[in-house]
């Protein structure tokens, strides 16, 4: 998961991806993990010492690993971008092909297994008790506040972040409402992206937006909808943000909870319907109102639209030339 995630961080914060798969290839290294595993012995790189337990939920330390982390390498990632540019600015052009990649190789590695990396899974940690507490204080409020954030946190794939408490939930109670949420946030995605593909005049992004609307709503995969129009054009990435919030908000007031840890879509929709009709009705609701309500919002604010389709008007004005 670290090498997925630092590629497409880099991609998204444009800095060199090679390095940044590195440095999440680094994290899944077996010698590494078994390197942080090992808590009686220290370990020092470059005068620095390897953190080998972190403070979470319910103790005080607790020894972790990376492999299917998500924050270490986001903020990896993050404090690549900075260290190439710090470097791009001082190092001569003719030599940053190879001062540039080799040089933040060498200050990220250590930073990340002695800093960044410890930090990142005290952050991972804050969030679940973030979650929770504020599930505790009003579920209302935190179905807007997931529904609202997940597509957002879906562009840098930090929404993993998040996974674990929904998989601790089915485990210990058997049951999870955050992937309800997600699901209006999912819905609101294809919903968009629906209005995207009503409201354009180009074909080649009809089709684009149709087929991603199919992926969001069928089977919840809302990268297509996110990348191809929604975050493309970003008045369909602001509407549907509002209508996830809106869709959230309608489940967590009908307190709806799902049987199972499966993504959201019309192929897992009745995951929600083992605890009762009536939390039922409120995820069809919620997303519902997170689909119609992001279609709507997209087709009536519109956005700066690609240009139209030619089609057959080049060979009659080629005709018309001719003659």
């Amino acid at each position: 998961m670290p090498v997925f995630l630092g590629y497409t961080a880099a991609k998204a914060l444009k800095c060199n991806e090679i390095i940044a798969m590195v440095l999440g290839g680094f994290l899944c290294y077996p010698q590494v993990d078994a390197l942080i595993q090992d808590t009686s012995t220290a370990t020092v790189i470059f005068g620095l010492p390897v953190v080998k337990a972190a403070w979470t939920i319910g103790e005080s330390t607790k020894v972790f690993s990376y492999t299917e982390s998500v924050i270490p390498i986001l903020l990896a990632v993050l404090v690549l971008m900075y260290v190439e540019r710090f470097l791009k600015k001082y190092v001569p052009e003719i030599l940053q092909i190879i001062v540039v990649p080799g040089v933040s190789l060498i200050v990220m590695l250590p930073l990340t297994l002695c800093l960044l990396g410890p930090v990142g899974i005290v952050i991972g940690n804050v969030i679940q008790v973030v979650y929770y507490a504020l599930m505790n204080f009003n579920a209302l409020l935190g179905g807007a506040v997931v529904g609202s954030l997940w597509g957002v946190l879906v562009i840098f794939g930090a929404h993993r972040a998040l996974l674990p408490v929904g998989l601790n939930d089915v485990a210990v109670s058997g049951r999870q409402n955050l992937l309800a949420f997600a699901g209006a946030a999912n819905f609101a995605q294809g919903g968009a992206a629906l209005g995207v593909m009503l409201k354009t005049k180009n074909e080649q992004l009809k089709g684009v937006s149709a087929s991603a609307v199919i992926s969001a709503v069928l089977v919840g995969i809302t990268e297509p909808a996110i990348y191809g129009c929604n975050l493309r054009f970003k008045r369909p990435m602001v509407c549907a943000i509002v209508a996830g919030a809106i869709g959230g908000a309608i489940m967590g007031a009908g307190g709806v909870y799902g049987d199972a840890f499966a993504n959201n879509g019309v192929l897992t929709i009745f995951t929600y319907a083992a605890f009762g009709m009536t939390p039922f009705v409120f995820y069809l609701v919620g997303c519902l109102v997170a689909f119609v309500g992001a279609c709507v919002a997209t087709y009536v604010v519109g956005f700066e639209d690609l240009p139209a389709t030619v089609g057959e008007k080049a060979p009659a004005a080629s005709v018309a030339a001719q003659a």
